[in-house]
């Protein structure tokens, strides 16, 4: 599930795991927005204790922005170091299931206007993000609240380049209806495109608990179960030990036995 929050409060966190994490029985959520500073403990700690592990990246130079991912406490993950780039946030999470396959989770924030010169500088990080990806083993979901409304006039331009980008390096966008309460497409979820997924749903806000103006995203993926091994007996006859000048002599001396078929008369000739 993907969830932008606008600050992760007591009462935000009472409505995401009680009403919707619970509820839907989610595996991983992702968070934008959290509005979490490095020292707020007492939060993480919450969290935890309703039965959710939590990582935290948190904004350290202004208020506001931060990214967290969330997953049931049964569940492996493991935080991936990145690089720290200037235009946007980035939560990179592996997430482990059966057989030890992955899935790897890029959350991206991006706010604030950009000018002509910014934008450039933003499609470059991303671009140089993408690229650092294919290296990398596992399923690939990016997705995020990127701030580019394909609605907006101003960023008609901007969003056609940001999506031409996206498909360049193989991610096809799987959001096409509102997730903002003013009708914008702001929060979006791009995966390979030779991936199949299950139903998205988009909690509309006669659906869902008051989180924020954004509304929560839900995806099924398709994650691989387990096979039992099976275990087939072949039995078979070692025709290669069979003397064929003695084989030929038996066949001609049995022809007129009570012998009904050939593998009566194989086994006559190596029992003798």
């Amino acid at each position: 599930m993907l969830v932008n929050a606008r600050s992760l409060t007591n009462n935000t966190v009472d409505n995401l795991i009680n009403i919707l994490l619970k509820d839907e029985d989610i595996d991983v959520c992702c968070i934008t927005e959290t509005w979490l500073k490095p020292g707020d403990q007492a939060i993480l700690a919450d969290i935890n204790l309703r039965g959710y592990e939590i990582v935290s990246s948190p904004r350290e130079d202004k208020r506001g922005g931060g990214i967290a991912f969330l997953c049931k406490n049964s569940c492996k993950y493991k935080e991936v170091k990145t690089h720290k780039y200037i235009f946007f946030e980035l939560l990179e999470v592996v997430f482990k299931y059966k057989n030890n396959n992955k899935i790897r989770f890029s959350t991206i924030y991006r706010t604030g206007y950009l000018n002509v010169q910014q934008r450039e500088h933003f499609l470059n990080e991303l671009s140089d993000y993408l690229e650092s990806l294919i290296s990398k083993d596992g399923i690939n979901v990016i997705w995020g609240d990127f701030n580019i409304s394909k609605d907006q006039v101003a960023n008609k331009s901007f969003y056609a380049d940001f999506i031409d980008l996206m498909q360049s390096k193989g991610f096809n966008l799987v959001i096409d209806k509102p997730t903002h309460e003013k009708n914008g497409i702001l929060d979006l979820i791009f995966l390979p495109s030779d991936l199949t997924v299950g139903p998205i749903t988009i909690y509309g806000p006669d659906t869902c608990a008051d989180i924020s103006d954004h509304f929560p995203i839900k995806m099924e993926l398709p994650l691989m179960a387990e096979k039992d091994e099976i275990y087939i007996d072949i039995e078979c006859r070692h025709f290669n030990d069979i003397d064929l000048d003695i084989f030929k002599k038996d066949i001609s001396f049995n022809l007129n036995t009570n012998y009904t078929n050939v593998h009566s008369l194989v086994n006559h000739h190596i029992a003798n």
